[in-house]
């Protein structure tokens, strides 16, 4: 009698790179200790912590003007991107004992195409006079190929017997493992005519195993 019915995963490996991007909205919060705003100068910062990306990938960028007294005008942003979306969010600080607005705004950019996205520089009006921000580059690369396939080496399976000369009634153990470097979905896994066989299905399951891939590769 062979214990198998579904297809037995006894161990599965795979690598899961998963991209979350937490956009927060700012809540308009109140500084009431001056201390804290010591260091708070006028002006606009931009900021991103991608320095490369591929085509077809967004762009962060954080803008943050402080003290402006007048609208910001955020155009040169849109030199080599298209706006997706942006949230915005104020805060108040104190620079020289004066109450001043802190904006921020969260911007996501698309690239319109490969080679060296810029941003900024933005240039605006603040309670001082006139200061330009910092400007951003980013390397926008050409985009991953869409019909990549996994080679022999990504994924293998195999099939075990617990006895290869069984009895007449004996039971016997029929394990399936399928082992996946990289995460799939839907697998199906066509399974052997068991005529002449009682089966009885023992279990499945699933798990991650971590294995030196440098190793392998030396081997």
């Amino acid at each position: 009698m062979c214990d198998l019915h579904n297809p037995v995963r006894r161990s599965c490996r795979y690598t899961l790179c998963l991209c979350l991007t937490l956009i927060t909205t700012l809540i308009t919060t109140l500084l009431t200790d001056p201390a804290l705003a010591a260091d708070v100068q006028p002006g606009v910062t931009l900021e991103t912590d991608q320095e490369s990306i591929y085509l077809g990938d967004s762009v962060i960028i954080d803008v943050e003007a402080i003290g402006l007294v007048d609208t910001l005008d955020v155009s040169p942003l849109y030199r080599d991107a298209d706006l997706l979306r942006e949230t915005t969010g104020t805060r108040i600080a104190v620079i020289n004992e004066r109450v001043v607005e802190v904006k921020i705004r969260r911007m996501e950019f698309l690239p319109r195409k490969v080679g060296t996205a810029f941003f900024g520089p933005l240039t605006a009006e603040h309670i001082n006079g006139t200061a330009s921000s910092n400007a951003l580059r980013v390397n926008v690369l050409p985009a991953a190929d869409i019909d990549w396939q996994p080679s022999i080496e990504d994924h293998a399976l195999s099939i075990s017997l617990s006895s290869s000369e069984p009895y007449v009634g004996q039971r016997i153990t029929l394990d399936i493992s399928l082992k996946h470097r990289y995460p799939i979905t839907n697998e199906t896994i066509n399974l052997p005519d068991f005529a002449g066989f009682d089966v009885l299905p023992v279990y499945e399951q699933r798990r991650t195993i971590e294995e030196d891939v440098s190793d392998d590769e030396e081997n």
